[in-house]
């Protein structure tokens, strides 16, 4: 079994390979998050375009745990090992979309500098885009809203019956007993998706 799983594996990444030497233009996104044992995963996503025009999307890095550091440098060495493991052409990227951690976005060494500055090393062209990714935006577009009148209300029952046992307790009672398997999560601004979860 595991050595079918291997050649699976095997197989999947020399078709990713064979069309990533196809593409005529690339772009990357990049998401960073924590997981529930409190490692960072990096999350690497390519979107090609070949020659007939044919869109091509894939998860480039399964998620590449960061265990120790998640500096701009430590990011932007684990996308660079995934993009050289497939082989990328590094002229032929045009655009890197990421959240907006410092890490990620700073001018003098975030990531998206050190990306830019590695394709425009090797192509020489000075026409480059950054994208803050999708979800970003929306968080960006829900706090231009004010809606927070609605969110500070939500927030504040939340983090009173997180903070007290008791309550946390028979909430949670009361969750199983209506037939909703999950628990309350805290919300916190520093973890936007946490949003909608609470």
């Amino acid at each position: 079994m595991a050595e079918r799983i291997s050649d699976l594996s095997a197989n999947l990444d020399s078709q990713l390979k064979n069309k990533v030497k196809s593409f005529v233009t690339f772009s990357v996104a990049l998401a960073e998050s924590t997981d529930i044992s409190d490692v960072a995963q990096l999350a690497i996503f390519i979107r090609g375009v070949d020659e007939t025009l044919s869109v091509t999307e894939e998860f480039l890095g399964w998620l590449v745990p960061m265990m120790d550091t998640t500096t701009a440098n430590d990011v932007f060495n684990s996308l660079v090992g995934a993009l050289n493991r497939v082989g990328v052409d590094w002229s032929r990227a045009v655009r890197i979309a990421t959240d907006g951690a410092p890490s990620m976005i700073g001018k003098k060494a975030g990531v998206v500098t050190k990306f830019r500055e590695k394709v425009q090393a090797v192509s020489g062209r000075h026409e480059f885009w950054t994208f803050h990714c999708i979800l970003h935006q929306e968080a960006l577009c829900c706090k231009s809203l004010k809606m927070d009148h609605v969110m500070q209300v939500v927030v504040r029952t939340v983090n009173f019956i997180q903070a007290r046992g008791l309550n946390h307790r028979q909430f949670d009672s009361l969750l199983s007993d209506k037939g909703f398997p999950y628990g309350l999560p805290y919300h916190t601004e520093v973890r936007w998706l946490s949003r909608g979860a609470c």
